[in-house]
């Protein structure tokens, strides 16, 4: 269609563009100005597309505000233990060591000792019995033996050698039909009269009468 003259003047066409331009511009005018600081301080040109669409350019996640990875928690270190310390061994009492020599009861034993036999402290524990038993021993001196009749009770004592006064010498001692533990053990010859030796044990406070004939 053929525009007519006046439609080109300032009240025809060019008014009318100039009208729907503004309308255009007012439409978009608060879009326009909405634009953010972030928006604003960005150095990149804006696009048609970016300025037509309302100001809205893509998002793109700040590195500074991104949330870091959580980090893997450290595992826990074992507690460490220290060894308890093992208790100190208890150690068995000692027993009581006897004295090496005691007078007293050297001197009990001398006075109870009359008899041929073996003593315990002072206490015959089975002496000879002349009209019970016998008395045996050897031509050297070493073996003394008292028994009955019946062999039923026997106390029988080998020595290391010949008791001699202020001798010290091993004697082994065993018994049948008595309590005695046989056993042996260093005696000294405290004293010597007639035919018979005093023999003294202090560690077992064991005497013996030998016969030294």
């Amino acid at each position: 269609m053929a525009l007519s003259k006046a439609s080109c003047t300032g009240r025809g066409l060019i008014p009318a563009i100039g009208g729907h331009v503004h309308r255009m511009f007012d439409e978009g005018e608060d879009d326009l100005f909405s634009l953010s600081l972030d928006d604003v301080m960005d150095d990149r040109p804006w696009t048609a597309d970016e300025l037509m669409g309302g100001g809205a350019r893509p998002s793109s996640p700040n590195p500074a505000l991104a949330p870091k990875p959580a980090s893997a928690p450290t595992p826990a270190q074992p507690p460490v233990s220290t060894p308890a310390s093992a208790p100190a061994p208890i150690s068995a009492p000692t027993p009581t060591p006897r004295p090496a020599s005691d007078p007293s009861e050297t001197a009990a034993f001398l006075a109870a000792a009359t008899e041929y036999g073996l003593y315990s402290d002072g206490v015959p524990v089975r002496v000879f019995c002349r009209t019970e038993d016998q008395l045996v021993r050897d031509s050297e001196g070493t073996t003394l033996r008292i028994q009955n009749t019946e062999q039923s009770s026997v106390l029988a004592c080998t020595f290391s050698s010949r008791p001699q006064s202020g001798v010290t010498i091993v004697a082994r001692y065993e018994g049948t039909g008595f309590a005695l533990k046989a056993g042996s053990a260093e005696f000294e010859v405290v004293k010597t009269a007639d035919t018979k030796a005093w023999l003294w044990c202090e560690a077992q406070g064991l005497g013996i009468v030998a016969d030294t004939r």
